[in-house]
This record gives structure tokens, C-alpha cells and sequence, in this order.
């Protein structure tokens, strides 16, 4: 579970091109809570956090008592074997149900005997080791028509694509893999999912981009659009090590660089495979035969969205998300900024760029031809 954490990271979106890295000031902090904060109030609201916390553990009774040693468990009495079954010994002997029984050859699970050539026990039921196996310990499953991923979800065979971009998702691997991160398994957090979804929307080709931040995720800091790899790493470290210094006085590590773990997306409350799916209006989509458009999910392969608005395609297609035409008639030409032509009158180009009107008796008006297409 993540610990209620308040991560520091200021940014102010590039208005320009010369402002390549994020940052503001004390007084234009940017803050997830309500009504927005400055650098101190975030530092109250983490100390109150954490003074709750405390508080909460010392009202635990027995918690400091000097001696609890009569309500521990004995370290020689009974245990519970990993996958569910309930064997004990007693003067050497194995009992299931006051029933003793041959451990090498036979097994107790919630009670009951098994064979264990032939079956196995999982989270206190009885399978068959033929088709069937247990997920992390907790659901058996049947492998001719399910599997298990990440050993925590079993799934039906034949909807790995929306079982997997939501739930097998790829375990993250931060670029410091020497730090251990506490937020990594809900990542990202419902506070820094907007700044971590704005921070992989600003990829550049032939830029660079890092995201450092403290073990506790409480501090960090993001640059984007830098020359160089060492540029990026250096600009957010520094950045977020002069915050962390002043605030709970831990060191930054680079979790992110040039959007390595920018797959990992949230949708509302629903962590998401963004290489596989889509969020639209907080609802996840299939981005293989759906997309969004001003909000609404729709069937790509019937309609399409031109300028945040829904058509029905044949004929009608969308040129450069600006001129809605038919594509019977006329072509989308991209050579100069979209621009829709008609057949057999005009051409697309690429000398002179963009269309041309066709004089009469001459069959094109390039020097030589563009590229243009029916569009989507």
C-alpha cells in the first residue's frame, strides 16, 4: 500500500521553446490537494501525515508493553505450509483431521487427505497437477483454459490483450535499480498521475527527459527537452536533491529517464498498458479497433473524428484532423499542411508543394508528384 506521500514536483509548462526545463517558484508551486499549496504548506501536510501515523501506533495496546512474550505464537507449535495445507506433527507422527497419514506420499489440505503424486493443494482446495496449478498461492486454475500472470491474476485463455493492459502489467524497473522506490507497485499515484502523463506527452525526438525522486516518492523534480542524457539527469537530481535537502533530507535517485516506464498510465482509478490500451473520459479502451474523440469512445472501423467531432466514414474522410471530405471524389494532401484536392482537376505535389489546379489540355501541374492519400 502506498503511504499517503506528497510529492513535490513543481513544474510550469513550456510556454516557449527556450524554457526547456520544468520549474517554478515558491510562489507558483503547483500541488495536487485542493485549492493548490506553496512549498511550506506541503511540508505541514507531510508532518501531519506522518504525526497521525505515529500517534495511530502508540494508541495500539500491547504495542510498547515490556512483556508480550505470552501472546506470541510459539515458534514450535503449528504452521501453515505456503500453499494452504494444514499438516502438524505430534510425537512424530502426521495428523490430518486426528488422522495420521504418510507425509511422503500423502498431504493435508484444509483437512482433507490428497495424493500428492497427483494432486496439490491451493489456498485450502484440491487440484489436479495434470491441467490444473495454483496462482501465487491463493486461486487454482485450469491450464488448458486459464493462466496465471505475475502470479497474482488468473485469466481465461483468449483475453490476454485486455487482461494483460490491465492486469499483468510489466513490473517496473526503475532506471536506478539500486533504490527501491515505495511507490513503484501503484505507479503511478492517483496525485502525480496528470504530471506523470504530461511528463511522457513532452518526448522529443532527439531530446532528453529524466524524473528523479526520493525512495519515499515524497520529493521530485522533472526536465524535459535536454541535449543530452548527462543534461537531463543532472538538471532533475540537482533540482530535486535541493528540495529533499530542505524537506525530509533524503537523496534523489533518477527513476525515469527518456520515458523508459512511460507505458505505465492511470485512467481514473485503473492502472493501464498504454501501449495496449487507451484512456478516454476515465474509461479504458481497446485501442486496436477504438478511439477517443471529445470524450466518446468510438468503433474506429465505422467511424472517425475530425476536429473533436464524430462521422460516419464511406465516404467521408478526415484530412489532417481539419477538412472533412469524400473520398470518392477528392484526396487529402499532406505536402504543404493538409489540404483536399479533387480528382482528375487538381493534383497533390511535391514541386511545386501542396495542390495545384490542372490547366485544360495538360494532364498534371506538378514537376513532380506528392504523396496524398484518402486519409482516415
Amino acid at each position: 500500500m502506498l503511504l499517503p506521500a506528497v510529492l513535490l514536483l513543481q513544474t510550469a509548462w513550456l510556454t516557449s521553446a527556450a524554457a526547456d526545463t520544468l520549474h517554478i517558484t515558491e510562489d507558483d508551486d503547483e500541488c495536487f490537494s485542493e485549492g493548490g499549496c506553496a512549498l511550506n504548506a506541503l511540508q505541514a501536510r507531510a508532518l501531519s501525515i506522518s504525526g497521525s501515523s505515529k500517534e495511530a501506533e502508540d494508541g495500539i495496546p500491547g504495542l510498547l508493553d515490556p512483556d508480550i512474550s505470552d501472546v506470541l505464537p510459539d515458534p514450535d507449535g503449528d504452521t501453515d505450509s505456503p500453499d494452504g495445507e494444514e499438516e502438524t506433527s505430534h510425537s512424530g507422527s502426521n495428523l490430518c483431521s486426528g488422522e495420521t497419514f504418510d507425509r511422503s506420499k500423502e498431504g493435508c489440505c484444509a483437512g482433507a487427505l490428497y495424493d500428492r503424486v497427483s494432486e496439490g493443494c491451493c489456498n485450502g482446495d484440491i487440484y489436479n497437477v495434470e491441467h490444473e496449478d495454483c496462482c501465487g498461492g491463493k486461486e487454482s486454475y485450469d491450464t488448458r483454459t486459464q493462466g496465471c500472470c505475475n502470479n497474482k491474476h488468473v485469466f481465461d485463455l483468449g483475453e490476454e490483450f485486455l487482461v494483460f493492459g490491465l492486469k499483468c502489467l510489466k513490473p517496473l524497473e526503475p532506471e536506478d535499480r539500486k533504490v527501491s522506490f515505495n511507490c513503484t507497485d501503484e505507479w503511478p499515484p492517483k496525485n502525480y498521475a496528470t504530471v506523470w502523463q504530461r511528463y511522457c506527452a513532452a518526448q522529443s525526438e532527439g531530446t532528453h527527459m529524466a524524473w528523479a525522486m526520493t525512495p519515499s516518492c515524497q520529493v521530485g523534480w522533472l526536465s524535459v527537452k535536454q541535449p543530452s542524457v548527462a543534461d537531463a539527469e543532472q538538471k532533475a537530481v540537482s533540482q530535486c536533491q535541493t528540495r529533499a535537502s530542505s524537506y525530509n533530507d533524503e537523496s534523489c535517485h533518477v527513476f525515469d529517464l527518456d520515458g523508459s516506464l512511460c507505458s505505465r498510465q492511470r485512467c481514473g482509478t485503473t492502472l493501464y498498458d498504454a501501449t495496449m490500451l487507451g484512456c478516454c473520459n476515465g474509461q479504458i479502451f481497446d485501442t486496436r479497433t477504438q478511439d477517443c474523440c471529445s470524450g466518446h469512445i468510438y468503433n474506429t472501423e465505422t467511424t472517425g473524428c475530425c476536429k473533436g467531432r464524430l462521422f460516419k466514414k464511406e465516404p467521408r474522410r478526415c484530412c489532417g484532423d481539419k477538412y472533412l471530405f469524400n473520398s470518392n471524389t477528392h484526396g487529402c494532401c499532406t505536402e504543404n499542411g493538409p489540404q483536399v484536392f479533387r480528382f482528375g482537376s487538381q493534383n497533390c505535389c511535391a514541386a511545386p508543394k501542396g495542390t495545384c489546379r490542372i490547366p485544360p489540355g495538360i494532364e498534371s501541374c506538378c514537376r513532380k508528384e506528392g504523396h496524398w492519400s484518402a486519409s482516415r
